[in-house]
């Protein structure tokens, strides 16, 4: 491992977490002139009829606080840019999160109330989430999850759950985008509805496969009942292996958005040095439909910043967060962190196999 010390690794999680938090309050005070207005109308005792598009307490005032970032967000190419960047990578790391919490070795740690993260990353952004909450678990769980083979387990009939879920949750990420819409006016009506369903789903998730997988195992779909060592031993490979190309079907989904977001700007209108001119507070009060997309990209780079922590902290070499860094630029942060988690989830399945042949060998003995 790189960083094989755990003074180290709590280091990088200390600093994961100041990051987390430098970016939200820097967030919250470069963009005051268009939070406040969002804030006053979305905080109030009850919310006005336009504001209260899901009558659900919590979500509701979610939803509220969302809607303008993604409804002005879509009516500048520049703002559609980040959107295609960013509501994949939350979809990414939304599955990355729900399969460590799933792991047996964090079966019981805060990371397996996926509703927790979920309203956690909704509240303050990915962003914030990943460096803040995702890493420092991640890095507190190494030990319980690495140092036995059942410690990184996931149940099959779990890892069938939790692909339904996800192509759920792509279901919902694809309804945001499929129209398109490139002018303000009723061709941007369906956002209110879109961001609604996207908020739900990633809510409702663990109600979700939670259930799904008990299903699964009562209906012997994927249940360990009868089976003899070397079936639930096959088995439980034959999870890790779905798991590990799950992450790969993922990063080219990723990947595949990345490149239709670049040429969708590409052939808009916005120049491209607007991107460099929105970092400058006076331009973004000048231009405020750039504000909304200027939070959701700080929100992006704390997102990629979170998932550089997490590599590192898992890297067995130097070429791992270098790759990834690489990678985040050629295929998308999304992509480089999947492929991340597709080549930890080989690594562990060479890592129960070897267990299996050592015990092989000890009784030919």
């Amino acid at each position: 491992m790189l960083i094989s010390n755990s003074i180290a690794r709590g280091a990088i999680g200390i600093i994961s977490v100041a990051t987390g938090i430098s970016i939200l309050l820097y967030l919250l005070r470069t963009t005051p002139e268009y939070i406040e207005p969002r804030a006053l109308k979305c905080l109030v005792p009850t919310l006005a009829p336009e504001n209260n598009h899901i009558p659900v307490p919590v979500i509701d005032r979610i939803v509220c606080i969302l809607l303008p970032y993604f409804e002005d967000s879509m009516r500048t190419d520049y703002g559609r840019l980040v959107m295609m960047q960013l509501i994949p990578f939350l979809a990414s790391i939304m599955f990355l999160s729900t399969v460590e919490a799933s792991r047996e070795g964090n079966h019981w740690s805060l990371m397996s109330c996926s509703p927790f993260s979920a309203l956690f990353a909704y509240m303050t952004g990915i962003g914030i989430y990943l460096p803040t909450i995702f890493v420092p678990l991640t890095i507190r769980g190494r030990s319980r999850v690495e140092t036995t083979a059942a410690g990184s387990s996931v149940s099959l009939a779990r890892v069938y759950a939790l692909i339904i879920t996800q192509v759920i949750v792509w279901f919902s990420v694809a309804v945001l985008f499929a129209p398109g819409a490139t002018v303000v006016g009723e061709k941007n009506s369906w956002i209110p509805l879109s961001t609604t369903v996207n908020v739900v789903i990633m809510l409702s998730l663990w109600f979700l496969y939670t259930p799904l997988t008990w299903f699964l195992d009562v209906t012997g779909v994927a249940s360990l009942k009868g089976k003899t060592d070397a079936q639930k031993t096959e088995q439980d490979r034959n999870a890790r292996r779905l798991l590990r190309d799950a992450f790969l079907v993922t990063a080219g989904i990723n990947a595949g958005l990345y490149f239709v977001g670049l040429f969708g700007f590409w052939h808009g209108t916005t120049p491209v040095d607007h991107i460099l001119k929105a970092f400058k507070h006076g331009f973004r009060v000048e231009h405020l439909m750039y504000a909304p997309a200027y939070f959701l990209l700080w929100d992006h780079f704390g997102a990629m910043v979170g998932g550089f922590f997490w590599v590192l902290t898992d890297a067995r070499s130097i070429v791992d967060p270098l790759l990834y860094l690489v990678l985040s630029v050629v295929v998308s942060p999304g992509s480089a962190l999947m492929i991340h988690a597709a080549k930890r989830e080989q690594r562990l399945l060479k890592y129960v196999q070897s267990l299996g042949s050592s015990n092989k060998k000890l009784k030919t003995k």
